[in-house]
């Protein structure tokens, strides 16, 4: 991938947002990481708390209050995932806003490596982290760094360019209520608008996964979300030949599927995408319009 820009003396701004409900823990110890591990200076942290009624008011309130929180909204009730992100979108000042799931722990340069790789390419949409597991959190990166163009990158841990969302807009929280598919519906139609979507295995995020916003719906229900946004999310925005690049994932889960003794629910959630494509050709029709 080629580089453009020149370096600037100054880093810009990094709006860090975190989303949490009832993860008053989760939420410390991903804050507690941000503060240990962070050697980019230029950012601040935004909270939206979705009607929490642990402790985590009281918890956010302090860290606000020791301007370890930069800004804080505290939803009366649980507005969702989608318009909780997009409340922080619209509080966040960055020229970068850094979406970072609360069940999460960032290694050491997180941020200025992403920061580095938005920095350096044509048109930057979304720069994703690489995710890694408990047993390899805080080792570092072995080997080479790559960027990586992708297709869509994870939500636990990307960076927005705030330019891509003015023109690409906000995450669709109509659609994707409760959760799943919304940012991989985001990168879709941020690289269908010519923004670039990629990975750098610099930047390193350990992520707990399913911890808080996902916790208050069953298993079984957020699988069969899970894989039936997975696909909703493909039928709406990708060409035809995008979409075959996803076919041996697919064929992959479904393989794995009768070993999970999940195939009867995956069958359902194709069968609602079928019974769907009324919608599917309306919806593409609005993103080809950028109607957001």
């Amino acid at each position: 991938m080629t580089s453009k820009k020149q370096p600037t003396s100054k880093k810009p701004l990094v709006s860090i947002m975190l989303l949490n409900m009832n993860g008053e823990k989760l939420t410390s110890d991903c804050i507690k990481s941000i503060q240990k591990n962070t050697n980019y200076a230029n950012y601040e942290i935004i909270v939206i708390d979705n009607g929490s009624t642990d402790g985590s008011v009281k918890m956010l309130k302090e860290m606000k209050h020791k301007k370890i929180v930069t800004k804080l909204v505290l939803n009366k009730k649980n507005v969702g995932y989608s318009n909780g992100v997009n409340q922080g979108f619209k509080e966040s000042r960055g020229k970068y806003i850094y979406h970072l799931d609360n069940d999460t722990l960032v290694e050491k340069k997180w941020l200025s490596k992403a920061v580095e790789v938005a920095e350096a390419i044509e048109n930057p949409g979304a720069v994703g982290s690489l995710l890694v597991d408990k047993v390899n959190y805080g080792k570092g990166l072995k080997g080479k760094e790559i960027v990586s163009e992708k297709l869509a990158v994870c939500g636990a841990a990307m960076i927005y360019s705030k330019t891509a969302l003015k023109k690409v807009g906000n995450l669709d929280a109509k659609l994707w209520s409760p959760i799943y598919g919304e940012e991989q519906d985001w990168c879709y139609r941020a690289r269908n608008a010519g923004f670039k979507v990629v990975e750098t295995n610099a930047s390193r995020v350990y992520h707990i996964g399913g911890q808080d916003t996902t916790k208050s719906i069953k298993t079984m229900a957020r699988y069969k979300l899970l894989e039936r946004n997975r696909i909703r999310a493909m039928l709406y925005n990708l060409t035809l030949a995008d979409m075959a690049k996803h076919i041996p994932g697919i064929g992959l889960i479904f393989v794995n599927s009768f070993g999970q003794g999940t195939t009867i629910q995956l069958l359902e959630t194709y069968a609602e995408n079928i019974a769907n494509f009324p919608e599917v050709l309306k919806q593409r029709k609005k993103r080809k319009a950028k109607l957001f």
